[in-house]
C-alpha cells in the first residue's frame, strides 16, 4: 500500500515538472498534415534586418576589393591554396570520391549496420597504425618537422579511444546499430534528401567565400568602426552557415517524421522534401533564425560540461549535483536539433518546441535501455566519416607525390582532406538527423499508444524490443 502511494506521488510530482503525458489522438496523420501556423516571426525580421546590413557591407566590399586580391599572395598558406585552385578538378574528385563514400556507407547500414560498424573500426585502426609506424619514419628520412612526427602520438591515442569506446558502450552501439538500421531506411525512401547536403554545402562556400572578401577589405581600412564591421561580418558567417543548416535539418526532419507517422511505407506522399521545403521557407524561418543564433552558443555549453563531465571527480558530491550535467546536456541537445524536430512534427514555436521535446524525453528516460541515442549514433557515423576521409586522403597522397615535390604534397593532401571532412559531415547528417527524429516519433508514438488493436503503434517490433525496457 505504501508502495503503490510513493508510486502515484512520484508519478505526480513528474506531471507537474515535465507535464502531462500526450493523449492518444485518432485524428493525427502526420507533419503534413498538420495545420500550420508562422512561428517566431519577429526574429524573422531581426535576421532580415541583420542580412541586410551584412549584404550592404559584402556590397561595399566588392565594390572596392578586386576579387582576385581575396586569396594573399607568396609562399605561405595562400600560394598553396592558389596551386590547389590550378588543379581544382582533381580535388573535385576526390571529395566526390569522399562523398560517395559516406553515401554507400549509409546505404550498406540499411541491410548490415553491425558489419559495416566493425568494419569501418577495424579499418581506421589499421590504417592509422600504419601511419603511426610511418611518421617516426617519415620524421628521420625527410625531417617534416616535429608537428608531423607527433601526429603519430595523437593517432595512436585516438585508435585506443575508440576501441575504448567500443568495448564499454556495446550494448547501447548494438541498440543504435537497429536505430540507424531504421533510419537508413527513411532515408533510402527520399533520394531527393541526397541534394540537400550538396546544396546546402556550394552554398556555405559561397557564404565563406563573400566573408573572406569582406574582411580582406576590413583590414586595408584604418578607422574605430571597424572592429565594429569584423564583428558584424563574423556573426553573419556563423548565422548564416547556422542557417542553412537548419533549413536543411527541418526539411529532413519533416520528411522523417512523414515517413515514421505513415502506415503503409508505399503511400508516403509524392514531393514530401518539396512539399516540406516550402513549408520551411513559408511558416518557419523565423524558428530558424532564433534556433541558428542560440545555437551554437548552447552547443558550446554543452561542450564544455561534456568536459566538465569527463574531469571532475563525482565521488565527493552530492546526488543532486551529479545529475544537473546530464540534465543541462540533454536541455542543450534540444535546443536546436531536438526543437527543429517537433516544430517539423507540430508547427509549434522555438521555446516550446525545445520544452516539448525535453519534456517527452525526461517523462520517459526510465523505460528507455539507451540514455543518449544520438552520441552513440554520432559515434558509429564519425567513424563512417573518418573511414571515408581517410581512404580518400591516402589516394591522394598516392596521386599526387607522383607529380609534385613532397612538401607540396602535404600542402595538397591536407587541403584536400579539410574538402573531404566538410563535404562528409554534410552527408553523414543525413543519418544522424533521421536518427534524431526517429527518436523522438518513437517516443511520442510510445507515449500516444498502447500497442492494442485500438491504438496500435506505428514502430517498428525491431525498435520496440531494443529501445524500450521490457
Amino acid at each position: 500500500m505504501l508502495k503503490d502511494l510513493i508510486e502515484a506521488a512520484i508519478k505526480v510530482k513528474a506531471q507537474e515538472i515535465f507535464g502531462e503525458k500526450l493523449k492518444y489522438d485518432p485524428q493525427w496523420r502526420g507533419p503534413l498534415a498538420e495545420e500550420r501556423v508562422l512561428t517566431d516571426a519577429r526574429f524573422l525580421l531581426y535576421f532580415g534586418i541583420f542580412f541586410l546590413l551584412w549584404s550592404a557591407l559584402a556590397f561595399y566590399a566588392f565594390t572596392y576589393k578586386e576579387l582576385d586580391d581575396v586569396l594573399p599572395e607568396g609562399d605561405g598558406w595562400g600560394g598553396h591554396i592558389r596551386r590547389i585552385l590550378e588543379v581544382k578538378y582533381v580535388a573535385v574528385g576526390f571529395i566526390s570520391l569522399a562523398a560517395l563514400l559516406i553515401i554507400l556507407y549509409i546505404i550498406l547500414a540499411r541491410w548490415f549496420p553491425k558489419f559495416i560498424l566493425f568494419t569501418a573500426i577495424v579499418s581506421i585502426s589499421g590504417l592509422f597504425i600504419a601511419i603511426v609506424c610511418y611518421c617516426p619514419y617519415a620524421y628521420i628520412m625527410y625531417g617534416f618537422g616535429s608537428v608531423f612526427f607527433l601526429s603519430s602520438l595523437v593517432m595512436a591515442v585516438f585508435c585506443t579511444a575508440q576501441f575504448v569506446i567500443l568495448v564499454t558502450n556495446w550494448q547501447e552501439i548494438s541498440i543504435c546499430s537497429n536505430v540507424i538500421k531504421e533510419s537508413s531506411k527513411a532515408i533510402l525512401s527520399f533520394p531527393s534528401l541526397f541534394l540537400l547536403p550538396l546544396v546546402e554545402f556550394l552554398l556555405c562556400v559561397v557564404v565563406a567565400f563573400i566573408t573572406v572578401s569582406v574582411y580582406k577589405f576590413l583590414t586595408s581600412l584604418d578607422a574605430f568602426y571597424v572592429y565594429l564591421f569584423h564583428i558584424i561580418n563574423l556573426l553573419g558567417l556563423i548565422w548564416l552557415w547556422s542557417m542553412l543548416a537548419a533549413f536543411s535539418k527541418m526539411s529532413r526532419f519533416g520528411s522523417y517524421g512523414t515517413w515514421f507517422w505513415t502506415w503503409s511505407k508505399e503511400n508516403i506522399p509524392k514531393m514530401t522534401v518539396t512539399r516540406f521545403m516550402g513549408k520551411t521557407l513559408r511558416y518557419h524561418l523565423g524558428t530558424l533564425a532564433l534556433g541558428s543564433l542560440v545555437g551554437p552558443p548552447s552547443r558550446f555549453v554543452n561542450f564544455v560540461m561534456r568536459i566538465v563531465d569527463t574531469v571532475k571527480n563525482y565521488k565527493n558530491y552530492p546526488e543532486h549535483l551529479k545529475s544537473e550535467p546530464t540534465n543541462l546536456d540533454r536541455f542543450s541537445h534540444n535546443m536546436d536539433s531536438d526543437a527543429y524536430v517537433m516544430t517539423a512534427l507540430h508547427s509549434t514555436d522555438f521555446v516550446n518546441s525545445a520544452e516539448d521535446a525535453f519534456n517527452l524525453q525526461m517523462r520517459n528516460s526510465d523505460n528507455l535501455n539507451v540514455s543518449d541515442v544520438n552520441d552513440t549514433a554520432g559515434f558509429i557515423l564519425r567513424s563512417g566519416k573518418i573511414l571515408a576521409v581517410s581512404i580518400t586522403m591516402l589516394l591522394a597522397w598516392l596521386f599526387c607525390e607522383k607529380d609534385e615535390a613532397r612538401n607540396e604534397t602535404i600542402y595538397t593532401v591536407l587541403l584536400i582532406g579539410i574538402g573531404c571532412l566538410f563535404v562528409t559531415k554534410s552527408f553523414s547528417t543525413l543519418s544522424r538527423d533521421a536518427v534524431n527524429a526517429l527518436f523522438l516519433c518513437v517516443v511520442e508514438d510510445y507515449e500516444r499508444n498502447d500497442g492494442s488493436l485500438q491504438r496500435p503503434y506505428y514502430m517498428c517490433p525491431c525498435l520496440r524490443n531494443t529501445l524500450f525496457k521490457k
